[in-house]
């Protein structure tokens, strides 16, 4: 928990202050342009709509962390289960955190390494379900004209590949947890990568972004 808490405390104030100056904005709203002028004192006119954005953001606040808290725990499990533990182990893949710098969800572990020459992370798709394995690969942003891309994304489209600038993501299915089945696993990775090499996307300099 200290580790989730680390990773995301300045997530929190946002989590928090934004529910409570929406709500308190939007009761200062009320009582002062709506409601009648005898129904409440000046000062309960200030104080009340303060209170109520409070326990409007300190609620959002815990089902927040705690929303946040299961997803990280859960995928935090399944990294060390099969087949994510096959890639720490045969191919150098490294636990790392995704999402550290974006202010609007909560970082999450995943596994990354390089195959292929390419930057890839590997996630858990769906928490409750450890037979879906993600794939990204980062790759370089390349300017594509509208033809090119919409032309790009139906082809991928075909081979289940989400083709985006900058990463193109898959999914696949793990069927059983053996050798035979990550060995599977690879070639799926390697068919994916090839794809993206044949429509000339390069890897991504991590040291330009």
């Amino acid at each position: 928990m200290q580790q989730f808490i680390k990773l995301n405390l300045k997530k929190f104030k946002y989590i928090f202050l934004i529910p409570v100056t929406v709500m308190t904005c939007f009761m200062w709203f009320l009582l002062f342009f709506v409601d009648s002028p005898k129904t409440y004192s000046p000062l309960e006119k200030i104080f009340i709509p303060l209170t109520i954005g409070l326990y409007v953001g300190i609620i959002v606040l815990i089902l927040a962390f705690l929303s946040g808290y299961y997803s990280f725990y859960r995928k935090k499990k399944i990294l060390k289960n099969y087949p994510y533990s096959e890639f720490e182990y045969k191919l150098g893949f490294q636990k790392d955190f995704l999402g550290k710098n974006n202010t609007w969800r909560f970082t999450e572990e995943i596994l990354t390494g390089r195959y292929e020459g390419f930057q890839v992370q590997i996630h858990p798709i769906n928490e409750t379900d450890k037979k879906r394995i993600g794939f990204t690969v980062l790759t370089d942003v390349k300017e594509l004209d509208d033809q090119t891309y919409k032309q790009t994304f139906k082809s991928f489209e075909k081979e289940d590949i989400y083709f985006g600038l900058g990463s193109s993501s898959k999914v696949l299915e793990i069927k059983k947890a053996d050798g035979e089945n990550f060995d599977q696993i690879i070639t799926e990775l390697t068919i994916f990568i090839q794809a993206l090499k044949a429509v000339d996307l390069k890897p991504r300099d991590l040291k330009n972004g």
